[in-house]
């Protein structure tokens, strides 16, 4: 229970990984510096009952063609505001590889998140029975470009926006994405 990796956990062209009961925190660098967990290239792999804290960038990011990931029984929080608290993203650019089917259950969205719970650019992203608390927050979870979330029983407590509209005038598209 207390083992703890400090630093980012690179999941690169690989598949059938599980990662179980870890503590993560990428908390050196600037904001916007150091993932938890990055994912990249790679399928089949099985997060479940980590703490991934106070990362300067995403705690657990999916960067391009990443697919049939599953993120589970999870706490994500950050105890100090870097001003990066973000915390799952699937597609870093809109230019990225496309990223598959990602599901998130049971995990909890708790202290200073601020956004990203997920963003998805290039995907289909299931979510059910997730509990967010994370008062103070921008947003919860955006769907972007080419993606779908399914969204179902999840506990909303003191949140600002748990969906957040794609923007048509914020990237200069011509069609709205959602």
């Amino acid at each position: 229970t207390s083992a703890t990796i400090k630093g980012t956990l690179n999941i690169e062209n690989v598949s059938n990984i599980i990662i179980d009961h870890l503590n993560i925190s990428a908390n050196t660098g600037s904001a916007g510096a150091n993932d938890g967990i990055t994912i990249n290239n790679s399928k089949n792999i099985f997060i479940t009952k980590c703490n991934v804290y106070d990362c300067t960038d995403g705690c657990i990011d999916h960067r391009t063609g990443a697919t049939g990931v599953t993120i589970s029984w999870c706490k994500f929080y950050y105890t100090r505001d870097n001003g990066h608290n973000f915390v799952n993203l699937m597609g870093a650019a809109d230019t990225d590889t496309p990223t598959g089917n990602v599901t998130y259950h049971h995990n909890w969205y708790s202290t200073m998140c601020k956004e990203r719970m997920p963003l998805a650019r290039f995907g289909q992203v299931h979510m059910y029975n997730n509990y967010f608390a994370c008062s103070g927050n921008n947003y919860c979870s955006w769907a972007r470009l080419n993606s779908q979330l399914r969204m179902e029983n999840n506990y909303y407590q003191s949140v600002k926006d748990s969906l957040r509209k794609y923007q048509v005038e914020e990237v200069g598209l011509k069609s709205d994405h959602l």
